[in-house]
């Protein structure tokens, strides 16, 4: 079953921009999650975008504004290596932060986070900037089923190279990931309010990444590794 339609529609049916300040990478990689499908949800991702008002009056601002470009998807090649498939991923993202617009990727399962910090790490001599990770998760295994690219390991690679790194949402993880170096957010910390508190501790640029599962399974049936207790929309 092929993962995108003939015609890949523009993020938010707005128009291409010919010098875009934010290029999205649709990205249908599918390697490890328990229950297949999330190759599938870039193209759902831009099919549901042309039916969302271009106006947010959360933030009070028109993303009609904002100079967009939707990239043609990455797919895999037939017997690729997770690695490869990552390695052209950090490449096309580099690529796009080097000419000066923020690359934003449309997964796919979460191992993506990996090849998208290591392009803006890239781009970045500093590393002067933070990774806020909204999860259900901790991704932070040494590795997974023998595997380091896993979609469990994400966050692990990304505090292994030196960056700042938050999990939001989180309610799954082992007890030696509490040391394993990214500051963690669970449900609770955002019911009672300490979550602020918390993400006040970032004085970084911020770079957001969003695992659906962070959300209720009544709100996000279609997470490929569901667990309970997750966060509202508000």
């Amino acid at each position: 079953m092929k993962s995108f339609p003939a015609r890949i529609p523009d993020f938010l049916e707005i128009s291409p921009s010919k010098n875009p300040s934010y290029v999205l990478l649709p990205l249908p990689f599918d390697s490890g999650s328990s229950r297949p499908g999330s190759r599938k949800a870039p193209a759902a991702i831009l099919d549901a975008s042309q039916s969302i008002e271009w106006y947010d009056e959360t933030v009070d601002w028109n993303l009609e504004k904002l100079a967009y470009q939707t990239r043609p998807p990455m797919m895999p090649k037939k017997g690729e290596r997770p690695r490869a498939y990552l390695d052209r991923v950090r490449a096309a993202a580099l690529g796009v932060y080097r000419r000066g617009a923020i690359p934003i990727g449309i997964g796919g399962e979460h191992t993506l986070l990996v090849p998208l910090v290591e392009a803006l790490a890239a781009g970045r001599a500093d590393k002067q900037f933070s990774v806020v990770v909204f999860d259900a998760h901790s991704d932070l295994r040494e590795s997974f089923d023998g595997n380091p690219w896993s979609h469990a390991c994400s966050t692990r690679r990304v505090a292994e190279m030196g960056i700042d790194a938050t999990m939001v949402g989180l309610r799954s993880l082992l007890p030696e990931h509490r040391a394993a170096g990214a500051r963690l957010i669970f449900p609770e910390d955002i019911r009672n309010g300490s979550w602020k508190m918390k993400l006040g501790e970032i004085e970084r640029d911020v770079y957001i990444s969003i695992d659906v599962d962070v959300l209720d399974l009544g709100i996000m049936p279609a997470a490929t590794n569901p667990e309970p207790g997750g966060l509202s929309w508000d």
